[in-house]
């Protein structure tokens, strides 16, 4: 019988089927969650108590594991407050990796406070906790990539160009010869002070000695854009402006998007916002 002389599946069977592939899932679900729940603290509360709290939308995060004996757990935190209301989210000025962050925004103040010009920079000293340079690998970075997980090049094109964006990320930028010879200049490891600060901070310390021989000094524990240090409004909208210049919106569009975001939580629906955003 060739494909076309096939007669359709029986409808019930296919139902039945469904039906206790359902019921399998169910199963397999009630026993995972067999082992308890466990609040913030590690106290067990009985599973009736658990899903109370998720009706009520007191649960902020949840995980689920089994232990090496094969009995299962829920555990997680009660949400009193939600994390993007306290402590809060990151949104990073810079489109590179997070840890460049507190030294990026503590280099650009001390460029700005002592109007630091490229031609007077000896050296630069960049140190850290242990943590930090296993992540930022690119001494010498090639391309874009590479520079957003260099803390050389961030120093270095701050100094240069006292930004830090979009258009300062692109291969032609990271191979400029004169940000390729600042770059030689910073040097980046580990600091005993930030190793001292703990791993719940970025300690970041840097030493900038100009060519009268002056040293200037700063450190930085978290970046901006944190919820420690966190971003202004009209540094968001700036942020915002640069990101759409770089996706291709012209500015009209950007300012009447602007507008709407700024109130969103006022629009009847988001129509509007998302006509505009269309190129």
């Amino acid at each position: 019988m060739n494909d076309k002389e096939k007669k359709p599946g029986n409808p019930w069977t296919k139902s039945l089927l469904i039906w206790a592939g359902v019921l399998l899932a169910l199963v397999l679900f009630v026993q995972m969650i067999d082992g308890g729940s466990r609040t913030a603290t590690g106290q067990a509360i009985p599973y009736s108590e658990f899903v109370k709290q998720v009706d009520e939308q007191n649960v902020r995060t949840v995980i689920m594991s089994t232990s090496s004996t094969g009995n299962s757990t829920i555990s997680g935190k009660l949400a009193n407050p939600w994390t993007f209301h306290f402590p809060g989210v990151s949104i990073k000025p810079h489109p590179s990796g997070s840890l460049t962050h507190p030294g990026m925004g503590a280099m650009l103040e001390l460029i700005r406070k002592h109007d630091i010009k490229p031609q007077q920079v000896k050296r630069v000293t960049v140190g850290t906790n242990q943590n930090m340079p296993n992540a930022l690998i690119h001494h010498q970075p090639k391309n874009e990539l590479q520079a957003k997980f260099s803390m050389e090049f961030c120093m270095a094109i701050l100094l240069l160009e006292r930004k830090a964006g979009l258009q300062e990320f692109t291969d032609e930028v990271v191979n400029r010869p004169d940000v390729q010879a600042m770059i030689q200049k910073v040097g980046f490891g580990v600091h005993p002070e930030a190793e001292a600060a703990g791993f719940d901070k970025m300690t970041t310390i840097i030493e900038v000695e100009l060519d009268d021989g002056k040293v200037l000094k700063t450190r930085a524990d978290f970046g901006k854009g944190s919820p420690a240090n966190p971003m202004t409004d009209d540094e968001l909208s700036g942020k915002f402006r640069e990101c759409a210049a770089w996706g291709g919106l012209d500015k009209a569009k950007t300012e009447e998007v602007l507008k709407l975001l700024w109130k969103i939580d006022q629009l009847p629906d988001v129509t509007a916002l998302t006509r505009l955003l269309r190129k």
